[in-house]
């Protein structure tokens, strides 16, 4: 799973044993690192690939699994993890964007713009999830029209922002330190 944006997100474990637990793995990239992977190999990212969702779920490769394994295993040699992690973060940006989330992760260098001001607006919503919010003086803060405001919201996330909201009640509702 992708995801460019602070979006509440639910996982739940299907199965998971002794025999074969079930590891979880996140990682978060570095817009540097994005940007460096992506001009040192060349990769063209194509501009119609800019409305680009703000999340995705998808199978991993084995090319993938095996870096992602690698990295994971240096959890057992702490003196290697220092060098050799850094090397294998980028060859798993590397993978991603040869996998076909070039275009998701090219929005990770977006330092400005609508997706910045609708993720300041997820962190806002985030922090008061629970008050009764107008999304009509947040878009006015973060300096876009409401219409605009809700275009974007949705074109990030996939969801409006009272859907979002919704999401986040519910999620604080049903975890006791949600705040």
């Amino acid at each position: 799973m992708i995801y460019r944006v602070d979006l509440p997100l639910v996982f739940q474990v299907e199965e998971a044993s002794e025999e074969q637990p079930y590891l979880g793995f996140r990682l978060d990239l570095e817009p540097a690192l994005v940007a460096s992977v992506i001009m040192e190999s060349g990769i063209r990212i194509k501009k119609g690939d800019a409305r680009t969702k703000a999340m995705a779920v998808g199978s991993v490769d084995a090319d993938l699994l095996d870096v992602v394994v690698r990295l994971v295993r240096l959890v057992e040699t702490p003196g290697e993890h220092k060098v050799l992690a850094p090397l294998i973060i980028r060859e798993i940006t590397y993978r991603l964007l040869i996998g076909g989330q070039g275009a998701r992760l090219s929005h990770i260098l977006a330092s400005g713009g609508d997706t910045r001001r609708i993720s300041k607006a997820i962190g806002h919503l985030r922090e008061h999830f629970d008050e009764q919010l107008k999304m009509e003086e947040i878009a006015r803060e973060l300096g876009m029209s409401v219409s605009g405001f809700h275009h974007h919201f949705k074109s990030v996330t996939s969801m409006s922002a009272l859907q979002f909201q919704k999401h986040l009640r519910l999620a604080g509702s049903t975890t006791p330190d949600a705040r």
